[in-house]
């Protein structure tokens, strides 16, 4: 499966009124493609899921 790690820092930024804000922060986002319940694993779970979901409308 496809796993990706996106790493975002985030300095200078400045509130509404102009004023800078202290320090950076670190952001990072981690995604594995296929993994429906979260676990960090893609197995036959994830796959019957998608099954059982799969004519379902999106709400």
């Amino acid at each position: 499966m496809h796993q990706t790690k996106m790493t975002v820092v985030t300095n200078g930024l400045t509130d509404l009124t102009g004023n800078m804000l202290p320090g950076t922060d670190t952001v990072i986002v981690r995604s594995l493609y296929g993994d429906v319940n979260h676990t960090g694993t893609v197995n036959a779970v994830d796959r019957q899921q998608v099954k059982n979901n799969r004519l379902r409308s999106a709400t």
